[in-house]
């Protein structure tokens, strides 16, 4: 797949591999897609979202930031973090 991208070097495509690679949590993808598409406000969301030690707390930040809260919210529960699931509806 990330050869036909490369080949077409559409920004709508590599947008769509970037998102599909951080829903698969795989953050070298895209952080390449970013690249590739010159969204540097993603590539630093990104590098934060790797700086977290725990999986859960990745997947809902990335769910945050697709606007997707009520599934980040769920997450935020199960892992007992409230507060974050707090501090997340008051941004």
């Amino acid at each position: 797949m990330f050869g036909v991208i490369k080949q077409q070097n559409q920004e709508c495509l590599w947008r769509v591999y970037a998102k599909k690679a951080l829903e698969d949590a795989d953050f070298d993808s895209a952080e390449n897609a970013f690249v590739a598409c010159k969204d540097y406000a993603s590539l630093k969301f990104l590098q934060r979202v790797r700086e977290l030690d725990d999986k859960d707390r990745q997947r809902a930040e990335i769910l945050i930031y697709y606007k997707k809260p009520e599934e980040a919210d769920e997450i935020y529960n199960k892992i007992e973090r409230k507060d974050l699931a707090i501090q997340m509806r008051m941004k």
